[in-house]
């Protein structure tokens, strides 16, 4: 239901989505969550007020105002029960308008406010004359009881008590006369169908007998036949098996002719065999003589060649290495600027545009009139969307390119970002050592990146609560140490291992000529060394 009704307020079908919102309305009050059930049915209301259907808009307010009594919350049932009084005013449902008049009446008896209750009840059982609901009629009486009986009228009470039993009674009358004849009228259904069914089984039995005997003559031919065939079978047996030793008295013949010859071409094959292989032993040895002087000459040409093949392949190597390290550099840097850029226009387009139409709203507010509650809690919604969409354009431009990279250098930037992050959630503790003057901006800008990226694995992936980073630059270069206690992972888990994440963090240390080390293990957290020498 909940993705039908965000598809047909997505279409602009405020009716079918109201309806939605009504449906589930009624499933929370079926569960007696009174409070969810007002909140679709206030959602519904909405819906239908933009689709202009006011029989629906009267159905939920009435709806609502009955909720609010149920939940003794007497004094907010009058606003919306008077809306759909008005609205079946317009539409002249004097069924409706009595239902209304009368819960308006009940809601005052049950505040305490008996005068204005009696004034509502009467109205309502004058408005219920023009229609023909006995319902109508059954409620008004019923509260009308309990208003004369709070009132200390019993002798009215119990008139009205008496006058909603006998309209209670005959409505349940007139239910179990329907239930009787609908119950009747299924047994007679049944009935026929029973007996048509008896005629049809009755039909299949005498149909099976004359099957049956057709099958017993049927099967009596067969064994003749059989009889036969099998007599005819066994005469073709004997005489195929007076070809077969006829044809193997020929085969032996046959046999012991072809064995004699085979034996004389034997003997004539084997004395070619014994002077091919006097032929092939003197080619043999001069072969070999020949392919040992090939052989030398071969490793002597192999060698001068592999030699100049190693040589061709560490000048390639150092190429593509020279060539992958200006690349990994360009598109480093490609990514930093294109962060500068979207962060800019973040934060001097999208930013100061939200900025703007804040400005505007907030000065718009004196000038307008509102007619209700809600649409000033509307108002005040979107102003407070447009302020969280503000926040939240500025945190995704700091996030891009952080200013305190830019002004303060690495520390600050670190500092200030793990500022951002809920130390309920996690706790995070920052040393630094030797950081105070700014260092190259391209190693800033990678150390950063990296350092932010460990945090966000730990942040989604770790179930971590303590997160430890230092960060040290002396002498040697830069050493940088992230470790939290969070559940780890195994570093034989190739998948684990081979991850995106993981990779952009290698390549980038990389780039730095630095290296970087995992040291993990399931149930006892992540450790993360990292070390740039001096002269990345």
């Amino acid at each position: 239901l909940n993705r039908s009704i965000r598809s047909c307020l997505a279409e602009g079908n405020y009716i079918d989505a109201g309806k939605a919102q009504l449906n589930m309305a009624n499933v929370f009050i079926t569960e007696v969550d009174y409070t969810k059930g007002i909140e679709y049915l206030d959602a519904a209301r909405t819906s239908f007020e933009k689709g202009n259907f006011k029989r629906g808009v009267q159905a939920c307010a009435n709806n609502i105002g009955a909720l609010y009594i149920r939940q003794g919350k007497y004094e907010q049932a009058i606003a919306p029960l008077q809306q759909a009084l008005g609205i079946a005013r317009e539409s002249k449902s004097y069924s409706g308008v009595a239902l209304i008049e009368q819960n308006i009446g009940y809601a005052y008896t049950l505040m305490g406010k008996y005068a204005p209750a009696l004034e509502w009840l009467n109205k309502a059982e004058e408005t219920a004359k023009l229609g023909t609901d006995q319902y109508t009629f059954g409620e008004i009486y019923l509260h009308r009881s309990q208003l004369d009986s709070a009132l200390g009228n019993y002798q009215s009470a119990y008139f009205y008590k008496s006058k909603y039993q006998q309209i209670s009674d005959k409505l349940l009358n007139e239910k179990v006369a329907r239930q009787v004849n609908e119950l009747q009228t299924k047994y007679d259904t049944e009935k026929k169908a029973h007996q048509i069914e008896l005629l049809s089984k009755d039909n299949s039995i005498k149909a099976l007998l004359i099957d049956q005997q057709q099958l017993s003559l049927t099967k009596n031919a067969l064994q003749l036949s059989e009889a036969n065939l099998t007599i005819t079978k066994n005469e073709l047996d004997l005489n195929k098996q007076r070809e077969i030793i006829l044809q193997q008295q020929l085969d032996s013949a046959t046999k012991a002719k072809q064995i004699t010859e085979l034996d004389k071409q034997n003997r004539i094959k084997a004395l070619e065999l014994e002077k091919q292989e006097l032929e092939i032993a003197r080619k043999n040895t001069i072969l070999f003589v020949v392919v040992a002087l090939s052989a030398m000459g071969a490793l002597l040409a192999y060698s001068f060649h592999r030699r100049k093949q190693l040589k061709q392949a560490a000048a390639m190597q150092e190429a593509l290495r020279r060539k992958e390290d200006l690349a990994t550099k360009a598109v480093l840097e490609a990514e930093e600027n294109e962060r500068k850029r979207i962060a800019s226009d973040l934060h001097d387009g999208v930013g100061q545009m939200m900025s703007a139409a804040k400005m505007n709203l907030s000065a718009m507010e004196s000038e307008l009139s509102f007619n209700d509650p809600t649409q000033k809690a509307a108002f005040d919604k979107v102003l407070a969307l447009i302020d969280d969409s503000c926040k939240e354009v500025r945190s995704v431009s700091h996030n891009m390119m952080p200013n305190a990279l830019l002004k303060n250098g690495l520390a600050a930037a670190v500092r200030e970002f793990i500022n951002q992050i809920d130390t309920r959630v996690l706790k995070v503790n920052l040393y630094t050592e030797g950081l105070q003057e700014h260092l190259d901006k391209n190693t800033e800008a990678v150390l950063y990146r990296v350092i932010q990226e460990c945090v966000n694995n730990v942040i989604k992936h770790a179930g971590a609560n303590q997160l430890d980073i230092s960060i040290i630059r002396d002498a040697d270069g830069i050493a940088a140490t992230i470790e939290d206690n969070g559940k780890g992972f195994d570093l034989n888990d190739a998948n684990k291992r081979n991850g995106i994440g993981l990779k952009n963090i290698q390549t980038r240390i990389s780039y730095l000529k630095g290296t970087v080390e995992w040291d993990a293990a399931p149930g006892r957290g992540t450790l993360i060394a990292i070390h740039v020498p001096a002269a990345a």
